[in-house]
């Protein structure tokens, strides 16, 4: 697999409003995909569950389950150019049957993603089908759906198995919620899904360690960029008058030092090139520096607020007091 690929696939599905998601864990492999399950940086806590899987096309492949039981279709390319905020019109096809129509949301320049409803005809479609076409203005791709099924079950087990108790039922593929099942069931059609075998490794469970800890690695420095961020709003905003925009670019700049650390990690993990990782970084950053932005201004919306609720019966009180003092 490409690995400059993986990187880019990861600061997606890793990604998180707080910073960087840690993860996975517990990885699984179902035929050509890769999976496993996402902590939240912010609490540690559960994020989503998460599968991707590369085409010789350079396309990847996505498929996730959030902690609300939403399923989602993700698409990425770096080459592709995606318009910010505008929504993409996709015909998709599953083994030549009826067109389903979609649309897909831009995430960044390069990767946009499609909901799944629970028990659309999406969704049973790509769990059933071996292959889906989907067409773009005049561009048409083509992918192989090998082990969906297995996949979309095993997804959903690690929701059930992680999720916050209090979070709920999962959704179902199929409709269903747990507690309309056996206990004991899985979270997908009762139909069995055929054994998948192992897949490939090129050097076997050293291959697999491997990659496990470049995972851990990249992840460990995306969370400690992370937290300096988190670190620097705390220590600036409340004390600056600067414009947001202007607060959120400095936060990020005095956080340069462990950016420039995980560039370089990226760039020694995935044999990449510093420009090829400065871009992904980069993508990444301008989605936080955004949030930085929204979470400052939201701050002190609230601060003044609290400001202008403040009894003006107190600030009376409090002239008064003073004037008494002085005529005596």
């Amino acid at each position: 697999m490409n690995q400059l690929l993986t990187l880019a696939l990861m600061l997606w599905l890793l990604s998180s409003a707080s910073g960087f998601a840690r993860g996975p864990y517990e990885e699984f492999r179902i035929g050509n995909w890769v999976g496993g399950l996402y902590t939240s940086d912010s609490n540690n806590g559960f994020s989503h569950c998460a599968a991707y899987t590369t085409y010789n096309s350079q396309i990847a492949l996505f498929v996730s389950i959030t902690v609300d039981s939403s399923w989602y279709l993700g698409f990425h390319k770096e080459d592709w150019a995606f318009v910010p905020n505008k929504q993409i019109d996709l015909v998709l096809s599953f083994d030549g049957g009826a067109p389903v129509r979609v649309r897909a949301f831009p995430l960044n320049s390069n990767t946009a993603k499609v909901e799944m409803p629970v028990n659309s005809a999406l969704i049973n479609a790509f769990m059933e089908a071996q292959m889906m076409n989907a067409y773009s203005g005049t561009n048409i791709y083509a992918f192989s759906l090998e082990g969906t099924k297995p996949l979309l079950q095993k997804l959903a087990e690690c929701l059930v198995k992680h999720r916050p108790k209090n979070q709920g039922s999962v959704a179902q593929a199929d409709g269903q919620t747990p507690s309309r099942r056996q206990s004991n069931s899985t979270p997908m059609p009762q139909r069995a899904a055929p054994e998948q075998e192992a897949p490939p490794q090129v050097n076997g469970q050293a291959d697999s360690e491997s990659e496990r800890e470049r995972q851990k690695l990249i992840s460990e420095a995306g969370a400690q960029h992370a937290k300096c961020l988190h670190s620097q709003m705390r220590q600036i905003v409340p004390y600056s008058n600067e414009s947001a925009e202007t607060l959120a670019q400095v936060v990020i700049t005095k956080c340069e030092d462990a950016e420039k650390k995980f560039i370089s990690l990226g760039m020694a993990l995935f044999n990449a090139s510093r420009a090829e990782v400065e871009k992904i970084v980069g993508q990444a950053l301008e989605k936080q520096k955004k949030k930085m932005v929204a979470d400052i201004v939201s701050f002190r919306a609230e601060l003044n607020k609290a400001i202008m609720s403040q009894p003006k019966s107190d600030e009376n009180s409090d002239s008064q007091h003073k004037k008494g003092d002085s005529g005596i």
